[in-house]
This record gives structure tokens, sequence and C-alpha cells, in this order.
């Protein structure tokens, strides 16, 4: 599955680069990084191109070293190409070079190079949620919500719960999620099967598929919020049309 960011840095800033990637990761962003994420045996260039192909945006640590390395414009070039928003984290007080300058100029720019950085690193984390939809929310995928007692006097026999439902346990069955919670395997079937969005499901819906699923041998203890069962919907929608 794809990261919500991949993260442009010169190896002359691994440090700072992969500071920030452990503070937005705790921040429920999920990051792609070189080498960390580089498949032993694959070739680099491609596993790069991939990379950024498959996240939603560019994080460019922006610093001396990285305004003029080649590696870097040919990142920042690619996510570009394709579409992705790109976020600039200045690192020093420079200005971006010509090779840049093309592509950052209508972007999201933050300030890192004045102390303390942590804070600026908040606000990265920030912007990066507003993009995805969840706006100044702390990790909102792991805010655990009691199934409620409103969910019996939902109608969960209709066609449409029932068949979704079945469709979420029979993929459960037949791929290995070891070591995943179920609520997380649920979010994640949310984005890999489109069932949800031809179906057309909303999250009264969704709700009563969640006790269709808890009444059989399958325990889901808490539900993902409304406002996340949003994004990841419409993430699915936009997937969908990108791969049509």
């Amino acid at each position: 599955m794809g990261k919500d960011v991949f993260i442009s840095y010169s190896k002359q800033d691994i440090s700072t680069a992969t500071m920030v990637c452990s503070k937005l990761e705790t921040r429920g962003i999920t990051c792609w990084i070189a080498p960390r994420d580089i498949t032993p045996g694959v070739d680099f260039d491609e596993a790069i191109l991939d990379g950024i192909d498959d996240s939603n945006s560019l994080l460019l640590i922006l610093s001396s070293a990285s305004n003029t390395s080649r590696f870097v414009q040919s990142e920042v070039n690619r996510a570009f190409s394709k579409g992705k928003s790109i976020f600039t984290f200045l690192i020093d007080d420079i200005l971006p070079s010509r090779q840049l300058e093309l592509y950052l100029a209508r972007q999201q720019w933050l300030d890192g190079f004045s102390p303390p950085i942590e804070q600026k690193i908040d606000r990265l984390a920030n912007a990066v949620l507003s993009l995805m939809g969840l706006a100044d929310t702390n990790n909102i995928f792991n805010q655990q919500q009691p199934l409620n007692n409103s969910i019996s006097s939902l109608k969960v026999s209709s066609e449409k719960t029932q068949s979704v439902a079945k469709r979420f346990i029979d993929w459960l069955n037949r791929y290995d999620h070891h070591g995943e919670s179920t609520t997380e395997s649920f979010k994640t079937f949310i984005i890999a099967d489109k069932c949800l969005v031809e179906y057309g499901v909303n999250y009264k819906e969704y709700l009563a598929i969640a006790e269709i699923i808890k009444k059989s041998d399958i325990k889901i203890d808490w539900i993902i919020p409304e406002e996340t069962f949003t994004f990841l919907i419409a993430e699915s929608k936009r997937n969908i049309e990108k791969y049509r």
C-alpha cells in the first residue's frame, strides 16, 4: 500500500530527514524514505520511482545540499509530473535553485531552520494532515471509539450491508493479516476493495456492517471515526479513477 509522504533529501541531511520521518509517523502519517524502504535486491532507481508514484505527496527537505542535488531535482520533477502535492521544509535560509524554482513556486513552504525544529515539524505534520482531510487531528486512526448501543437499532439485514460484510469476512480469511488488528484490516479493506464505493455505503451502513462482523467469529472492539471513514472512501474513489 502507498504511503502518505515520500521524503526527498540529500544524504548530507539524513539525520534531519530521519528525525522528520520519525516525528511524522508518530502523528499517524506514513512515510517512504530511502534507504529504509528499499527492498534488498531491488534496483535503486526503480524503487525511488515506485516510492514517488505510490505516495500521495512529496516532502522536500530543502537545504544547501539538496538545492543542488541532481537526484533530488529528479525526484521533485517526477512528483510534479505525476500531479503530487509537494511540501517544502526549508532547513537552510536559502532560495530554491533555478532547477527547483519552477516546481516549488506554487507549493506549500514551511520554515524549519529557526529553532526549535520540533515545533516546525509539528506544523508540517498539520499541513500534511490537512491535505489528507484530517486537519489538526492527532493520529486519528488510533482514536478508539467503542461500538455504541445505537448500532442495535440500525437495520442490519439489508442486502447491501450483508453483502459487504460477507466480502470483508471472505477477504480477511483469504489473506494473511497476522499481527494486524481487525480494525486496521477493515481500514485497509475500505481502501483496497472498491465494493464500498460501488455499493455507496454511508457511515451508518458501515456501523451496521461492523455489527454483522462483530456477531461472527471476528472480533471488532472499536470502529474508525466518521471523519476517517469519509477520508478513506474519498481516497478509494480517487484510486479507482486513477487506475481506470
